[in-house]
């Protein structure tokens, strides 16, 4: 390898070594520049390597770059640059340092002395392995338990859809249908369809997360399969609403994957049914999906039943109410229009009633007004034959002063009083007429001189007009 590394990451590299007990250095050097020589991180990257590949389903681990780029050197006392270090030594071309070393005494001090310093240092290499083992494991174990905190600090609203963009952008469009909101809202709405909830906690910097992500969540496959059984809700756990249903949830590796049943008839009541964490082939992952499924689908049904029978009773109480009011409107509107029909009945009783009166007392003042009549022989007196038209006939003597109008108070007066509603008006709407020659004698303050009527003569009733 011609590659420059600090004194301070020749040391990483060597405890790196020591820990994972990994020889190949290429590999080494890959994890460390992938955790940005962070001996925590790149140990739990390599664990986690070493975890999912003796599983049935071993992740992909990203090749390493064949000649990583050496990272810049810093001098510890003052900041400025360093001067170039070695590169590791060679040990055929992958060999870890210790291995190295101990090949070069090997070469230095005759074979009898290598074997009784191989016989007194072999309980502390012994003893050294245990203890690199025990170290291995516990810090794998710590890692898996002790969570991670949220580094980014946003609205619990925010939290799901800003999942659902990092989703987006880095694995496509095509994942799961999840919810917005936050889990409250989530287990609401499973509570509402009647369906379990779907909890996925993402870790956007673990490898096995993502891996996940790119094979199996984000598949149309999935998909579909998800949006069909499941109300699904997704968080990343650098969130604090996603860290804090990760640790109620009881997560410790990824991917992880909670199935929840939200109880329709209590709000407070969710379970756990079922936890799935590690990798998962695809198949699997839907069997034991479908599994948690059915063990709940005989409660899920009936509470999607009792909510449409409950749906379908509140429509036909809505319809029954609706129908009620409607026929209520009717009798109302029925009883507003015999109420209407009624005041109009009495309002035209009351004024045909009040013309009746008007029709009487306008005929008593005719009656108690008309000149009387001249007697006999009365020279300046006019003998008129006056005849109406329903075939009635009437005789009066009229002075010649009277005016014309006394003719039709006359006429008007003579009608029989009952029924007075029959009566006619001839006072007002009626006119005299004179035949050979026709004339009609429109103005009736005409007096019998001025209208040249002072022979007998038989005028005729004729309504004007």
């Amino acid at each position: 390898m011609g590659d420059s590394f600090t004194e301070k990451q020749t040391e990483i590299l060597a405890t790196f070594q020591e820990i994972t007990g990994e020889d190949d250095i290429t590999k080494c050097i890959h994890f460390l520049q992938a955790s940005n020589w962070d001996i925590s991180r790149a140990v739990d990257l390599s664990m986690d390597q070493g975890a999912s590949s003796s599983s049935s389903s071993s992740r992909r681990v990203p090749a390493p770059s064949p000649s990583p780029a050496p990272l810049p050197a810093t001098n510890r006392r003052n900041g400025g640059p360093s001067p170039p270090s070695q590169p590791p030594p060679p040990g055929g071309g992958g060999r870890r340092a210790p291995v190295a070393r101990r090949q070069a005494r090997d070469s230095v001090f005759p074979w009898p002395i290598n074997i009784v310093y191989r016989l007194l240092t072999a309980p502390i290499t012994f003893g050294y392995s245990i203890f690199a083992g025990f170290f291995r494991f516990g810090y794998s174990f710590l890692s898996s338990i002790v969570p991670h905190q949220p580094r980014e600090n946003i609205a619990p609203t925010q939290e799901a859809q800003k999942t659902i963009e990092d989703l987006s952008d880095r694995f496509g469009s095509n994942h799961p249908s999840f919810l917005t909101g936050t889990y409250v809202n989530a287990c609401d709405v499973a509570r509402a369809q009647c369906k379990l909830l779907l909890v996925y906690i993402h870790h956007s910097t673990n490898e096995t997360a993502n891996t996940f992500c790119r094979d199996t969540l984000c598949t149309e496959d999935m998909r579909e399969f998800l949006d069909q059984h499941f109300v699904a809700w997704a968080s990343d756990v650098k969130y604090p609403q996603g860290y804090r249903v990760r640790q109620v949830l009881g997560g410790s590796t990824y991917p992880f994957i909670a199935v929840l049943y939200c109880n329709p008839k209590d709000s407070s009541n969710v379970g756990i049914v079922d936890k799935i964490e590690g990798l998962m082939p695809s198949d699997d992952l839907k069997a034991r999906l479908l599994q948690s499924s059915g063990n709940f689908e005989t409660t899920l049904s009936s509470a999607r039943l009792s909510r449409e029978r409950q749906a379908t009773d509140r429509i036909i109480r809505q319809e029954q109410d609706q129908a009620y009011l409607e026929s209520l409107a009717e009798d109302e509107a029925k009883e507003r229009r015999a109420r209407e029909e009624a005041d109009r009945v009495i309002a035209e009783e009351k004024k045909r009633v009040e013309e009746e009166q008007t029709k009487f007392r306008a005929r008593e003042y005719r009656r108690n007004n008309i000149p009387p009549e001249p007697v006999v022989g009365e020279k300046e007196a006019t003998a008129i034959v006056i005849k109406l038209p329903e075939g009635r006939q009437l005789r009066r003597r009229f002075h010649h002063t009277n005016a014309l109008q006394s003719i039709l108070d006359y006429v008007d007066i003579s009608q029989p009083d009952d029924p007075i509603d029959e009566l006619k008006d001839y006072a007002s709407n009626y006119v005299l007429v004179s035949n050979f020659p026709r004339k009609v004698y429109s103005n009736p303050t005409q007096t019998l001189m001025e209208a040249a009527l002072t022979q007998p003569v038989t005028l005729f009733v004729e309504e004007k007009n």
